[in-house]
C-alpha cells in the first residue's frame, strides 16, 4: 500500500492544494467579524426588546421611541415598522452582505480539531415525545419561548387586575377583564406570529446565514404555528365570552369598524386560521396530505384579513417576517415558471424511480440538497420534496433524484414511465428525450455548507429510500478524491434497514470504482446491510433485474431549471431582497404624502388593506425589475459558456458513469459489504464498535430514515456521548414524511393500513353475505350492538332514584344544561349541543374538503375541459351522496320515540326531535347538492333527459334516486318553519312520504350502499312496528271536560303495568275527528294519581282541538240522575302512542325548584306538582324542597286551569315540609276582572273506569325492559337469518346481480324480519300483559281505588292557592330581578329551571341563566336550564 494510505490523514500538506491554506485578505476578515457582530447586536436586540415589551420599564422606553419618530411623514404606522419589523429586514441585508463577502469558504476548516467535543446543535437531549428528536440548542430555544409567553401572561394579567380597582358591577368587570385579556393575548400572538414566517422562507438569507435548511427550520415553523393559533384562539374566546356575557355576541360579531378593529374581518382570519390548523394535526395531514396541502393555503386569507382585522401600524408587529416570506414566495413563484424537461427517467425492480433533469451550469448545490418537484402531466397542483441524489460533481448539466412508489401520485409516476418505455429503442432517434413527461421545479435547497465534508470519520443509517442522500454523499466524496478536491472524511461507514432484499438495488445507482478506480487506498467505506423481514437469502441474490429506462440526452440550456432561487446567486439574491424593501419604502412614503394625509383616510381596515398592497406591489415591481435584470444575466452568462457540444460530451461521458453504465453487484466490493437478514441495526453495539476502532476523534452520524430509526440513533448517542452531526439531515427525512404524501413513512403506513383493511373486506366477500355484509358489519352492526347492549344496561340498572346522584351541596356546571346560544336558528343551544354541531360540521367539512382534493389532484391535463368539467362534477356529486349518506345514518336515530339509545343517555323524543330536524336540513341539503352537481354532468354531456330515465341493472338506478329525492325534497320544504306552523296537517302527511324515499333511495343505491344508513333506519323501523302495534288498541275516554279558557282535559284508561313519570307525553289520535292525525300532548297527572288513568291538558288552537271541544260541547245534557251513575264518554274513542318521555324523573334532581310556564305550559308542572305532592304525602324519596311556579298568561280566564289541582286535598301537610310560592303575569289584561276568583263551571261528560281491554296497550318502546330487548334481539337474528337464507338459496344461486332488486329485497328482509320475527315476541308480550291482568286484584277494587283517588283530584276541587299565589296584571316576569331574588334566598345550591313554552320564553329564561351563571357571585347558587316544550 502507498503512502497514501487509509492510516493517513488526506490533508496532509503534500496532498492539500496550495491556495487552499491560504488565508483571507485582514480587511475581508475584519468586514465579516463587523458584520456578524452588527447583525447579532441587531437581532438579540430585537428578540429582547419583544420579549420583554410586556414590562413597564420597556413599555416607556416604547412610548417614548413613538412620539419621537411619530411626526414623519409615515405617522404611527412607520414609528412601530421602526421598532418591530425594520430590524429583521436589516439583519437580513446584513446576511446579504456577509454571504457574499464569504465567498465559497470550505467550511470543514472550521472541524479539524482533534480534541471531541460537544456542540450545543448535534447533541440530543430529548428523542421521544411529540417534539421528536431535539438538540440542546432547539431545547434552548424552546425554553425561550415558553418562558416569554407565560411571563408575558403573567405580566399582562398582575398588570389588568391591579388597573381593576374601581368598584364596578361584576358583569362589566368580567367583560372588562376579558376583553383587555383578550387584547394582550392577541399582541403576544402577533409577536409569535413575526417569527412564524421566518422558517418557511425556502430560500431565506437569514436561514443560509446561520446554516438551518428549510426542511429542518420547518419543524420550528410547527412549533411557532401550534403557539401563536392557541394564542390567537383564546384572544377570540375571551372576546367572543366577553360579547356573550354583554348579550350583544352576533352583533359584535359582524362588526366591521372604520375607526378601530373590525371584528369581522379577525373572525374571517381566525376561522382560516383554525382550519389550517386542524388539518395540519399530524393525523390529519399523514392521512390527507392533499387536504393540508391545499387547506394551507388559505394563509393568504389569514394574513390579509388580520391586516384589515387589526389595521396598518398594529401589522407592522409582525410585517417583517411576512415579508420575507413574501420575498421568497415571489421568488419560487418566477422560478417554477420555466418548464424543465427530464433527461432521463429509470424505474428499478424495487418500486424506485430515478429521474435525472436538466439544470444551467450556473446553478449551484451540494450533495445534501433537495427539490420541490411538480409533474404538469400528473397534476398541476402538487408539489413534492425529493433529496437530490447526485453529485455536484457528476456534472454540470444536470441532478438526479431517486422516487420511492408509495402513493398515488408516485405510482402514477411510474406507470407513465413503463406505458411509455415500451417502443423499441432501436427504432428511435439515439438521443430523444422524454418528451411524455415535463416537470417545473423549485430549488434546490438545502444546507448553505457540505456539512458531510466536516468530519473525518461518519457513519451514514439509512432506511430504505432514506438511501437516496447517502449515495449523493459518497459520489461528492469519490469525485473529491478523484479530482485531488479538499476532502475530510476517511473512514465511512454505512448502515441501510430495508424490509425486502429487492431494495438492494438501489446500489446500483452508483459505481464507485467507475468514479474513483483507486478509492480504496484512500477512503475506509464499510457498508452493513439489515434486510429485517426476510429469514434467508433469496435464490437470486446478487442478480440485479434490469431496469426499464427511457431514452437520455442532454437537454438545451433553455430546457434546464432556472437559476431565480433564493439559494443561488448571493449577489443578485441580496439586491432582490434591498431593492424590494427600498421599494416597499418608497411607495409607503409616496401613499402616505399624496392619498392618505391629504384625504385624511383614517380607516384601520382600509389602511390595513393599502399596507398590504404595497408590501406586494414592492416585491413585483421594483424586485420584478430585479429578477428580469438576473434572468437576463442567466441568459448572457449561458450565451458565454463553451459549446454545448463539448458539453454534452462531458456531461454524457460523466453520466455514463453514474446513470446509464451500471452492472454494479450488492456485493462490490465483497470485502467492505455484509448482508444480515432478519435483524436490525444494534446500535449500541455498533457506536461500541466505532469508538474502540476510530479513536476519540469526533464522529459525525447522519441519518435519514422514519422517525422511529432516528429516535433509537439519537437514544443511543445521548447515551454513549457520541456527538450527533447533521441532525438536520435527520430532520430532512422527518420533513420529507411530513410535507410529502407521496414518500412519507406515515403514508407507507397508511397505505399498509389500507392493504390491510382491504384484505379484511376480501376474506368478508368470502361469507354469505358478501360485500353487502361487510358494510353491514362496518357501518350498522355497531349502532345495532349499541341498542343490544343499551337494553341490559337498562335492565341492570333497575328503577334508580336518579336524584340521588345530584345531592352535592356544591353547585357546578352541567354540559347538558349549561345554554350557550339562546337566540338564533338553533334556538336555545346547550355546551353539549354545540360540541355535537361543532363535531358534525367538522366532520362534513372535512370530509368534503378531503374528497374535493382528492378529485382536483385526480385530474389530468390531458383530457379536453369537457370531459374535466364532466368528470368532476360527477365524481363531486358522488362524494356528496357518501357523505349524505353517513348523515342519513344519524337522522332516523332521534324520532324512535321508545329508542333505547335515547333512554340510555336519557334524552327525551320531545328534545331529541329537533336533532332529527338539523339532520334533516344537513341531508338534504347534501343530498341535493349530489341531484344538482350530477344534472350539470349530465347537461355538460348533452344526454340530461336520458340519464334522468335511465335505471341500470348493474349501477345506480338513476330514475329510483330522482323519485327519493323529490320525495325528500317535498318533505324538506313543508317541514320549513312557515308552511310546518301554518300548514301542520300538510307537513303531517307529506312526512309518510319517508317511505318513498327511503325505498326508491334502497333501489337508487344498491343494498350493499345502503347497509352506510341501514342502522339507523332498521331501529326506526323497530319503534315504527311497535307504535304500530300499540295504536291499533281503542283506548276510552273516560272523562273529558271543557274549561273556560278553551281547554280540554281527557282522562284515557290504561292498564296497571304501564309505567310513566310526570314529565311523559302521549301522541293521541280521537278516531272521530280523523283517522290520520296524531298529536303529542304533556301527561297532566302523576303516575301517583292512580294506577288506572292518566290525563292530559289541551288548548284549543287549530281545527282539530276546535272540533274535539265541538263534540264534547255537543254531547247530549241529559239530568245526570237519570243516568247511570258510572258511565264512559261513549262519543268519543282514542288511539295512544305512549308515553314517551325521560328515562328519569329530572324534576326530582334539585332541591330547589322553578317552573317557568307559558299559556297551557302549565300542563306538565300540573303534573310534577302532584307527583312531589304525593310524594310528600305517602314518604317516598322526594329531594325538591322550595319550589317557584312563573307562570305568564294572556288573558286570566286561563286561571281555570289551576282547577285540575287541589295541593290540600292530595297533600294536607304539605306545606310544613314544601316550600311553594305561584306567580301568575297576565299580560294583556292591566286589571283583575270583576268576576276574580270565580272559577266557572266546567262542562263534564261523566266518569268511570272502564275494563282493562279499553285501557292503553303496554307495547310501547319505553315500557317493559326485558320485552324491549328480546324484540330487538329477536329482529336482529331474524334479520340475518332472512339475509342469509336469501344469498344461500336465491341470490348466489340465481346470480342476481342487480343492484336495484338487491336494494329492494335488502328493505324486504329489514321489514320481513320486524313483521315475523319481532311480531312473534310481541305475540308474546301481548299475552304477557293479559296474564298480567288477569292475576291482578279483582276490577271493583280496582275501580274503588282510582274513584278515590281521582275524586280528589278531578272532581272534588275545592282549591287553597292564595296564602301562595300572586297575580300581577299588565306585565312580563322580570327574570333577571325573579333569579337574583332567589340567589339571595336560597343559597348556593343548585337550582333546577324547567321551562314549558314558546320559543321567546325559553330564550328569555335561558339568556337570564347564562348571564347570571356568568356572573355569579361564590355564595349564589348556579341554575340549570332544561326546556320541556314539544315543538313540532
Amino acid at each position: 500500500m502507498d503512502g497514501n494510505s487509509v492510516h493517513k490523514p488526506l490533508l496532509s500538506s503534500q496532498y492539500v492544494e496550495p491556495g487552499y491554506v491560504e488565508r483571507k485578505p485582514l480587511l475581508v476578515s475584519l468586514a465579516k467579524w463587523v458584520l456578524r457582530t452588527v447583525m447579532w447586536a441587531v437581532f438579540i436586540s430585537w428578540a429582547a426588546f419583544i420579549f420583554l415589551y410586556p414590562s413597564k420599564s420597556v413599555s416607556e422606553l416604547f412610548r417614548k421611541l413613538i412620539g419621537v419618530t411619530n411626526d414623519t411623514v409615515f405617522g404611527t404606522t412607520g414609528s412601530l415598522f421602526l421598532v418591530f419589523s425594520a430590524p429583521i429586514l436589516l439583519v437580513a441585508f446584513l446576511s446579504a452582505a456577509y454571504l457574499v463577502i464569504s465567498g465559497e469558504e470550505e467550511a470543514h476548516k472550521k472541524k479539524t480539531s482533534q480534541n471531541p467535543r460537544f456542540r450545543l446543535w448535534t447533541f440530543p437531549v430529548v428523542v421521544d415525545g411529540p417534539f421528536g428528536v431535539i438538540s440542546a440548542a432547539e431545547l434552548i430555544g424552546i425554553l425561550l419561548f415558553a418562558v416569554y409567553v407565560i411571563c408575558a401572561v403573567y405580566t399582562y394579567t398582575m398588570q389588568i387586575l391591579s388597573s381593576m380597582t374601581y368598584p364596578l358591577p361584576l358583569k362589566l368587570k368580567s367583560c372588562l377583564f376579558l376583553e383587555i385579556f383578550g387584547l394582550r393575548l392577541g399582541s403576544i400572538g402577533m409577536f409569535c406570529l413575526g417569527f412564524l414566517f421566518l422558517p418557511v422562507a425556502r430560500g431565506s438569507v437569514l436561514l443560509r446565514l446561520i446554516d438551518i435548511p428549510f426542511e429542518h427550520a420547518t419543524r420550528y415553523h410547527v412549533w411557532l404555528g401550534h403557539l401563536t393559533l392557541v394564542l390567537f384562539t383564546l384572544h377570540g374566546l375571551c372576546y367572543v365570552i366577553a360579547w356573550g356575557i354583554e348579550g350583544n355576541l352576533l352583533h359584535q360579531i359582524m362588526e366591521w369598524k372604520d375607526i378601530g378593529v373590525a371584528n369581522f374581518a379577525g373572525v374571517i382570519s381566525l376561522l382560516a386560521g383554525l382550519l389550517m390548523w386542524v388539518t395540519s394535526l399530524a393525523p390529519v395531514r399523514k392521512l390527507n396530505f392533499e387536504l393540508f396541502f391545499y387547506t394551507h393555503q388559505l394563509y393568504i386569507v389569514f394574513v390579509v384579513f388580520l391586516a384589515l382585522h387589526v389595521g396598518d401600524f398594529i401589522f407592522c408587529m409582525a410585517a417583517g417576517g411576512i415579508f420575507l416570506f413574501m420575498l421568497d414566495r415571489f421568488l419560487r413563484f418566477c422560478q417554477s415558471r420555466r418548464i424543465v424537461k427530464i433527461i432521463s427517467a429509470k424505474c428499478l425492480p424495487c418500486g424506485t424511480v430515478e429521474l435525472v433533469l436538466s439544470k444551467p451550469a450556473n446553478l449551484q448545490y451540494n450533495a445534501l440538497s433537495f427539490i420541490f418537484l411538480q409533474i404538469r402531466e400528473l397534476s398541476w397542483l402538487q408539489w413534492h420534496p425529493f433529496s437530490v441524489s447526485s453529485s455536484p460533481l457528476d456534472g454540470k448539466h444536470h441532478l438526479s433524484i431517486l422516487i420511492k412508489v408509495l402513493g398515488q401520485w408516485t405510482s402514477n409516476l411510474r406507470g407513465n414511465i413503463i406505458n411509455n418505455s415500451e417502443t423499441e429503442p432501436e427504432k428511435q432517434p439515439p438521443f430523444r428525450p422524454h418528451t411524455e413527461l415535463t416537470a417545473s421545479v423549485e430549488g434546490p435547497y438545502g444546507h448553505e455548507l457540505p456539512y458531510h465534508l466536516m468530519y473525518e470519520n461518519l457513519i451514514l443509517v439509512a432506511g430504505g429510500i432514506g438511501l437516496s442522500p447517502f449515495l449523493a454523499i459518497l459520489s461528492d466524496i469519490l469525485h473529491r478524491v478523484r479530482e485531488g478536491k479538499p476532502c475530510l472524511p476517511r473512514n465511512l461507514l454505512i448502515i441501510w434497514a430495508v424490509k425486502k432484499s429487492n431494495e438492494l438495488p438501489l446500489l446500483s445507482t452508483i459505481d464507485m470504482e467507475s468514479i474513483c478506480p483507486f478509492f480504496s487506498n484512500k477512503l475506509n467505506i464499510e457498508t452493513r446491510i439489515y434486510v429485517t423481514r426476510e429469514s434467508e437469502p433469496p435464490l437470486e441474490e446478487g442478480k440485479v433485474q434490469n431496469a426499464v429506462n427511457s431514452y437520455h440526452c442532454p437537454m438545451p440550456k433553455s430546457c434546464g431549471m432556472s437559476v431565480l432561487v433564493g439559494t443561488g446567486h448571493k449577489v443578485w439574491s441580496g439586491l432582490y431582497i434591498i431593492s424590494s424593501t427600498v421599494g416597499f419604502i418608497i411607495l409607503m412614503g409616496l401613499l402616505d404624502i399624496f392619498y392618505i394625509n391629504p384625504y385624511s383616510i383614517h380607516s384601520w381596515w382600509y389602511k390595513g388593506l393599502l399596507f398590504m398592497v404595497c408590501m406586494a406591489a414592492s416585491i413585483v415591481i421594483f424586485g420584478g425589475f430585479v429578477i428580469a435584470l438576473w434572468h437576463l444575466w442567466e441568459k448572457r452568462t449561458s450565451a458565454e459558456e463553451e459549446c454545448e457540444e463539448g458539453m454534452i460530451n462531458v456531461d454524457q461521458a460523466q453520466h455514463d458513469e453514474t446513470v446509464t453504465h451500471k452492472n454494479l453487484r450488492v456485493e462490490n466490493p465483497a470485502n467492505c459489504t455484509t448482508i444480515q437478514y432478519g435483524s436490525r441495526p444494534d446500535f449500541a453495539e455498533i457506536f461500541g464498535w466505532v469508538s474502540k476502532n476510530w479513536g476519540h476523534v469526533d464522529v459525525g452520524v447522519i441519518v435519514c430514515g422514519p422517525p422511529t430509526l432516528q429516535s433509537s440513533v439519537a437514544k443511543e448517542i445521548s447515551t454513549l456521548g457520541v456527538g450527533l452531526a447533521g441532525e438536520e439531515i435527520i430532520e430532512v427525512r422527518i420533513r420529507f414524511r411530513r410535507l410529502n404524501v407521496e414518500e412519507s413513512q406515515w403514508r407507507a403506513e397508511c397505505v399498509e393500513w389500507r392493504e390491510g383493511v382491504r384484505k379484511w373486506a376480501e376474506v368478508s366477500n368470502d361469507t354469505v353475505f358478501g360485500t353487502a355484509g361487510k358494510l353491514f358489519v362496518l357501518f350498522s352492526a355497531p349502532i345495532i350492538l349499541i341498542a343490544l347492549l343499551s337494553v341490559a344496561y337498562l335492565i341492570i340498572s333497575g328503577e334508580e332514584e336518579v336524584h340521588k346522584k345530584k345531592t352535592s351541596q356544591n353547585p357546578r356546571f352541567r354540559l347538558w344544561t349549561f345554554p350557550v346560544f339562546v337566540e338564533g336558528p338553533f334556538g336555545v343551544v346547550s355546551a353539549a349541543e354545540l360540541v355535537g354541531i361543532l363535531l358534525f360540521a367538522v366532520f362534513v367539512v372535512l370530509s368534503l374538503c378531503t374528497y374535493i382534493m382528492q378529485i382536483l389532484g385526480s385530474m389530468s391535463d390531458q383530457s379536453s375541459l369537457k370531459l374535466i368539467s364532466y368528470s368532476f362534477w360527477e365524481d363531486l356529486g358522488l362524494r356528496f351522496a357518501s357523505v349524505g349518506i353517513l348523515c342519513l345514518g344519524f337522522l332516523f336515530l332521534p324520532i324512535a320515540r321508545g329508542s333505547v339509545l335515547l333512554r340510555l343517555i336519557d334524552i327525551p323524543f320531545e328534545h331529541a326531535v329537533r336533532y332529527h330536524v338539523w339532520m334533516g336540513h344537513l341531508t338534504m341539503l347534501l343530498f341535493t347538492l349530489h341531484g344538482l352537481s350530477y344534472v350539470i354532468a349530465w347537461t355538460i354531456e348533452g344526454n340530461l333527459q336520458e340519464k334522468i330515465m335511465e335505471w341500470e341493472n348493474i349501477g345506480f338506478a338513476n330514475f329510483a334516486g330522482v323519485i327519493s329525492l323529490s320525495a325528500g325534497l317535498l318533505m324538506w320544504v313543508t317541514s320549513l318553519y312557515p308552511v310546518r306552523k301554518q300548514k301542520f296537517e300538510l307537513f303531517f302527511y307529506t312526512h309518510q312520504l319517508y317511505i318513498v324515499f327511503v325505498i326508491f333511495l334502497a333501489m337508487h343505491v344498491g343494498d350493499y350502499l345502503f347497509c352506510m344508513a341501514a342502522g339507523g333506519i332498521f331501529l326506526f323501523m323497530l319503534d315504527r312496528f311497535l307504535r304500530f302495534c300499540q295504536s291499533r288498541r281503542t283506548v276510552k275516554i273516560i272523562s273529558a271536560k271543557c274549561l273556560p279558557c278553551g281547554t280540554v282535559e281527557l282522562i284515557l284508561s290504561k292498564p296497571s303495568n304501564l309505567q310513566y313519570n310526570a314529565l311523559s307525553f302521549v301522541f293521541l289520535q280521537i278516531r272521530e275527528l280523523s283517522w290520520m292525525q296524531w298529536h303529542p300532548f304533556s301527561v297532566s297527572s302523576s303516575p301517583l294519581d292512580g294506577k288506572h288513568h292518566l290525563s292530559v291538558l289541551i288548548k284549543v288552537l287549530g281545527q282539530w282541538t276546535m272540533n274535539l271541544r265541538g263534540n264534547i260541547m255537543d254531547t247530549p245534557e241529559t239530568e245526570p240522575e237519570k243516568e247511570p251513575p258510572f258511565r264512559p264518554h261513549t262519543m268519543l274513542t282514542a288511539s295512544v302512542e305512549g308515553p314517551y318521555g325521560h328515562e328519569s324523573p329530572y324534576h326530582l334532581m334539585y332541591e330547589n325548584l322553578i317552573l317557568v310556564a307559558g299559556g297551557i305550559g302549565l300542563s306538565p308542572f300540573v303534573a310534577i306538582l302532584r307527583d312531589i305532592l304525593h310524594r310528600v304525602r305517602e314518604g317516598k324519596t322526594c329531594l325538591p324542597r322550595n319550589i317557584l311556579i312563573i307562570w305568564a298568561v294572556r288573558r286570566s280566564n286561563e286561571l281555570s286551569l289551576l282547577s285540575t289541582i287541589a295541593m290540600e286535598s292530595i297533600c294536607p301537610f304539605f306545606s310544613g315540609k314544601l316550600n311553594i310560592e305561584t306567580r301568575i303575569y297576565v299580560t294583556r289584561e292591566s286589571e283583575p276582572p270583576l268576576e276574580e276568583g270565580k272559577v266557572q263551571n266546567a262542562v263534564n261528560s261523566y266518569l268511570c273506569p272502564m275494563p282493562k281491554s279499553c285501557g292503553m296497550s303496554v307495547l310501547v318502546g319505553t315500557g317493559h325492559k326485558v320485552w324491549s330487548g328480546l324484540y330487538i334481539i329477536s329482529s336482529t337474528v331474524g334479520f340475518i337469518i332472512l339475509m342469509g337464507l336469501l344469498d344461500i338459496f336465491y341470490i348466489n344461486p340465481y346470480s342476481i346481480y342487480s343492484w336495484w332488486y338487491k336494494g329492494l329485497l335488502f328493505m324486504v328482509c329489514m321489514a320481513a324480519s320486524i313483521v315475523i320475527f319481532g311480531g312473534f315476541v310481541i305475540g308474546l308480550w301481548h299475552l304477557y300483559e293479559k296474564r298480567t291482568s288477569a292475576e291482578e286484584g279483582c276490577e271493583e277494587g280496582m275501580i274503588n281505588v282510582d274513584k278515590a283517588q281521582h275524586d280528589e283530584t278531578v272532581t272534588g276541587k275545592n282549591l287553597h292557592w292564595d296564602s301562595c299565589t300572586s297575580i300581577q296584571y299588565g306585565s312580563r316576569p322580570d327574570f333577571a330581578e325573579i333569579f337574583y331574588g332567589v340567589s339571595k334566598d336560597w343559597g348556593h345550591v343548585d337550582v333546577g329551571v324547567i321551562v314549558c313554552g314558546p320559543p321567546t320564553l325559553q330564550s328569555s329564561v335561558a339568556k337570564e341563566i347564562r348571564s347570571h351563571n356568568l356572573n355569579r357571585q361564590c355564595h349564589y347558587p348556579i341554575f340549570h336550564f332544561n326546556c320541556h316544550s314539544f315543538d313540532l
